[in-house]
């Protein structure tokens, strides 16, 4: 093919294909300068490599850890809250408001709202509380600030948290919905506060208030929320078994009373239009609707006369659960957590870690949806790296027939999770499952640039040259292939780094690792890799 299309005139470069091929001449003899002085005090390289495995270890303990990164969806939700036992009005009342400052928002198109609905408690249904699904303009209309308002999810986020975590009616919860359907309710951390001692709900109560508190208090945590409130008011009605029976009244009777005006009682199945119905006596919602309904119902005594059930019940109110949950069979509370501005979600989970040590030793925290699998994935990351760096180092054995020579390539991989790790460090990135993918594609990309230099010195040396002589003649002849073809897949991951809309957070941290990476294992890999290969291939 190059026979058929480089005829005679092609050796007659532009000037500027000259003045750059004479540059790069010139670039390359430094390079080999450099290489040949490095082969000659094999110490230096040593003692370099061994800073940048320290500075990759310092790193990957400053470095904080993550699992998914929060994307722009193009819709946001909110929850409203208003004190236990207040009425659907007055919380309508809120809610026209909240609904009113997203409307005004210029990121905003238009507004859901599902009145008595708390999403926070798996959609129960409520009359202090409300839902409401805010739904983005698209992508492309939310690029540039309108009136000096950025139009990303962040900032609606922050504007919606500022206008009204002063409001004396209730409190308003926004939050990004989490980016995996399934894995919690909104982005940040999930877990639930065990009672492992039996300690009865008053307890669990106190200390899930406690440890509220306490998290309200770390920068790590934003808006801390637990879905199962201790506050609700509860109708308490007890039944006076003595005077009941003092009147001739059964105890079962009374209570059967109660359900079937202010529950439900099942009678029986009819069939009817070829379906089969059921049968369910129940009061009308409007003598049911207040306590004193209660003074209005009677029940029959075993004479037959019919007595007020005022006359042996007594009703009071009193604080008890909303929701009374458990978690692998322990009593528990649901907590759901958001990152604090500048935090990740592993140093949330330690901050939560360090606040449970506050609490009675019975309270045990456990995680739950994404928080769960967070910790799950942190503890993996270096199996896998393990596993990745065995299959390239077997498959450079069988090539090199060789056990000692693939270790030459096999130490080029720190080189390129210094820059990976790096790159994460200088942007404020955390360690989320994207980047750690990117770690996993350097371990081969780092390999790669390391066998075109391994490779040929193998071949020269081979060929009865000393191994001095092959390691600088194969650096020399091979840096221009490496920085090529390095160059080219650097510039090829920019546009992931520059990623903007749907699934965006992704491609840039697997876009920043794999950038930062494959720059750092070409620039070090190129000065290192003939010292390593000097080194293992002296003895081999």
């Amino acid at each position: 093919m190059c026979v058929m299309l480089l005829k005679p005139g092609h050796g007659n470069k532009p000037w500027v294909f000259r003045t750059f091929d004479a540059g790069f001449d010139r670039m390359t003899s430094g390079y080999t300068g450099i290489v040949r002085w490095l082969l000659r005090h094999v110490v230096v390289g040593l003692a370099v490599f061994a800073v940048l495995i320290g500075a990759t270890w310092q790193l990957f303990q400053k470095v904080p850890g993550g699992f998914i990164p929060p994307e722009d969806q193009g819709y946001v939700v909110a929850c409203a809250f208003l004190p236990e036992g207040a009425s659907l009005e007055r919380n309508e009342a809120l809610v026209k408001d909240v609904e009113s400052h997203f409307m005004a928002d210029p990121a905003v198109d238009k507004v859901i709202v599902l009145g008595g609905m708390n999403m926070l408690a798996g959609g129960a249904n409520s009359t202090n509380a409300t839902t409401l699904f805010v739904m983005l303009k698209p992508w492309g209309e939310r690029k540039e600030p309108i009136a000096g308002k950025p139009l990303d999810v962040r900032s609606v986020l922050m504007r919606s948290f500022a206008a009204f975590k002063g409001d004396r009616r209730g409190l308003v919860l926004p939050f990004n919905p989490p980016p995996v359907i399934g894995l919690g309710t909104r982005v940040g951390i999930e877990f639930w506060l065990q009672d492992q001692g039996d300690n009865g709900l008053a307890a669990l109560s106190e200390n899930s208030a406690k440890l509220s508190e306490l998290l309200a208090k770390r920068p790590e945590c934003s808006a801390p929320n637990t879905v199962v409130s201790f506050t609700q008011p509860l109708l308490r009605i007890t039944v006076d078994p003595e005077r009941a029976k003092s009147m001739g009244l059964n105890l079962s009777d009374v209570y059967a009373a109660l359900q079937t005006q202010l529950g439900s009682l099942y009678v029986n199945d009819f069939t009817k239009f070829g379906r089969v119905w059921k049968v369910q006596l129940q009061a009308e919602p409007e003598f049911r609707a207040t306590p004193e309904e209660i003074d209005r119902m009677y029940v029959r005594n075993a004479t037959g006369d019919l007595l007020p059930l005022s006359a042996v019940v007594t009703r009071d109110w009193q604080p008890g659960p909303n929701l009374v949950t458990r978690f692998t069979n322990f009593p528990a509370v649901q907590f759901t957590v958001g990152a604090g501005a500048g935090y990740s979600t592993g140093q949330t989970m330690k901050a939560a870690e360090e606040c449970m040590k506050e609490l009675p030793p019975s309270y045990r925290l456990a995680w739950s949806g994404a928080s769960l699998q967070e910790r799950k994935a942190g503890s993996q990351l270096a199996p896998i790296l393990v596993m990745g760096m065995i299959v390239v180092f077997l498959i450079l054995a069988a090539q090199y027939e060789s056990v000692r020579l693939p270790f030459a390539v096999m130490l080029a991989v720190p080189l390129g999770a210094f820059g990976a790790i790096g790159a994460c460090w200088l942007v404020g990135l955390d360690l989320n499952i994207y980047v750690q993918i990117g770690l996993l594609v350097l371990v081969g990309l780092a390999a790669k640039n390391a066998i075109l230099i391994v490779e040929f010195a193998a071949e020269q040396s081979r060929a009865g040259k000393s191994v001095l002589d092959a390691a600088e003649n194969s650096a020399r002849l091979r840096f221009r292939p490496i920085l090529m073809t390095s160059l080219a897949f650097i510039l090829g991951v920019v546009p992931l780094m520059l990623a903007s809309g749907a699934g965006a957070a992704g491609r840039i941290s697997i876009g920043i690792g794999v950038f930062g990476g494959m720059l750092a294992a070409t620039v070090f890999a190129v000065f290192l890799v003939p010292v390593f290969y000097k080194l293992l291939a002296k003895k081999g």
